[in-house]
């Protein structure tokens, strides 16, 4: 390349960055660096002793925590987290549980929190999430367990589609945290993670503000929203990207969940200023079980498990007592 060349593609270059730089001024992107040490190691750090590095015969490793029960009886509590999150976003339901002494078993998925963040895009299949769940809680629930599914976001279609593999155990029943029907949504707003890696990383930090202020309620704790905004920071984006373009292809039948071999009366959770996920979809969602229960926190949004943890440990926590009663045979 000649000299002439060579600086006109630097000036061009530098007019690039400049540009994005302005827009995200404009648009109020969030161009603040994360905090070097933050809130989301805080949970690994409380539960190290409980966490462990587990190999899937499909050779990804994942963080997982199994917290045993304390006076056994009551079923295992798996915590299943939405896309591209990580267990870390229950760390009030997991502490509030395991204190109660139940058993908790959550997992990190391939490219999340702790698990390894392999560059390999089919890593981010669909199907792949479904079979390291169902793989991680065969490896850590004795059979013949009883299990409560509990799901946020993305997760709460992994629920959906890991209940019916649990035939070696007895799904008692399922908590849906911020959930809808995925799979009839329109995926067109998906479309831009179809544009070039390095391109998404220019655009990056308004991707992430976007996210933060339609997952958060108004008024959200600044606290909240700087560890979303640490956590989405150590997200590489070839793993976001690669997660989303897969995500697209749920509209496709052989992804669908079996909605006939779902738990009994789930229950339903959603924050009434979700914009994400809003109420809408999760009246959907819940319009299609039988004998479901929907609980609407007003003043919380999509991370109301985050936002409104004392409403939804009570909400969980109510609700496992009444499937603990249906399993004797009592009645409330």
């Amino acid at each position: 390349m000649e000299f002439e060349e060579l600086a006109w593609f630097v000036a061009a270059l530098a007019l690039g960055v400049l540009t994005m730089r302005v827009v995200m001024w404009c648009t109020g992107a969030d161009l603040r660096p994360p905090p070097a040490k933050g809130a989301v190691d805080g949970f690994y750090e409380k539960w190290d002793a409980m966490l462990t590095d587990y190999r899937t015969r499909a050779d990804r490793r994942l963080k997982v925590l199994h917290i045993p029960g304390r006076g056994g009886g009551g079923p295992v509590l798996v915590f299943l987290h939405g896309a591209c999150a990580r267990m870390g976003q229950f760390s009030e339901q997991i502490d509030y549980f395991a204190a109660r002494g139940e058993a908790v078993l959550a997992i990190d998925n391939v490219g999340c929190g702790r698990s390894e963040k392999p560059s390999c895009e089919s890593a981010y299949a669909v199907e792949s999430f479904v079979a390291d769940c169902v793989e991680v809680i065969s490896e850590y629930v004795p059979r013949g367990s009883d299990v409560v599914l509990i799901g946020h976001s993305f997760g709460t279609y992994l629920v959906m589609r890991v209940a019916p593999c649990l035939q070696a155990y007895r799904v008692k029943g399922a908590v849906l945290i911020a959930g809808g029907p995925l799979w009839l949504e329109d995926s067109a707003a998906l479309k831009i993670f179809a544009l070039p890696n390095a391109v998404l990383w220019l655009i990056r930090p308004i991707l992430s503000k976007g996210f933060r202020k339609r997952a958060l309620a108004p008024g959200a704790p600044e606290q909240l929203v700087r560890q979303e905004l640490e956590a989405s920071s150590r997200n590489p984006v070839y793993m976001f990207a690669s997660f989303y373009r897969h995500l697209r292809q749920l509209s496709d039948a052989r992804h669908w969940p079996d909605l006939s071999a779902q738990p009994a009366a789930p229950l339903l959770i959603a924050g009434g200023h979700d914009k994400l996920i809003p109420v809408c979809r999760t009246r959907k969602l819940a319009s299609m079980f039988k004998d479901p229960s929907l609980k609407i926190i007003e003043n919380a949004s999509h991370q109301c498990m985050q936002e409104q943890p004392a409403v939804v440990n009570d909400y969980i926590s109510a609700y496992i007592s009444r499937v603990e009663k249906a399993n004797t045979g009592r009645t409330e």
